[in-house]
Parts: structure tokens; sequence; C-alpha cells
């Protein structure tokens, strides 16, 4: 089967694509995971790896921004800005 050039390309960038959000969502299951470890515990090397994995999903995710309100006591909110799939702040 003949597939044109074109195609081909946008073939390959949504595979790509769905690869690299596929990457991004284990590296965030794994970040949920090590983070319910108690940060007492955590040694010098646990941090590192818990850093490693933030700083490939600060780089890798989809950011997808959106803007909420939190509230901080009954008569005040405060507006916030964070992605949808990392929950990673600007």
């Amino acid at each position: 089967m003949y597939i044109s050039k074109p195609i081909r390309y946008i073939i390959y960038y949504y595979i790509s694509i769905m690869s690299q959000t596929e990457n991004c969502n284990a590296m965030i299951r794994s970040r949920e995971i090590l983070n319910t470890v108690h940060i007492s515990i955590q040694d010098g090397t646990y941090r590192n790896i818990i850093n490693l994995i933030e700083s490939y999903i600060e780089a890798n995710c989809n950011h997808e921004y959106v803007d909420d309100l939190i509230d901080i006591d009954p008569d005040t909110s405060k507006m916030i800005r964070y992605c949808i799939h990392c929950e990673h702040s600007p």
C-alpha cells in the first residue's frame, strides 16, 4: 500500500505526539507514586529522582493552562493558573 509523503509526515507527527504524551503521562503517574512517601523518609537520591521527573514533565508536557479560583477563607478567593495535565504553574 502506497502512502504519500505528506500523509506519512502527518502519521509520524501524530505517532510522535502520542508517544510523547504517553511518556509524559507515565512520568506524571511515577511522580504521584513517589510523592506518596513521606518527605522525612526521602533521602537525597530519592529527591533527585523526583526532581529529574519534574524536569522531564516540565519540558515535555503539552501544557494546557486553565485559570481557577481557590478559596483562601470563606470571604477570600485567589486566582491560580495551572496545567490540566501535570499541574505545573507558570
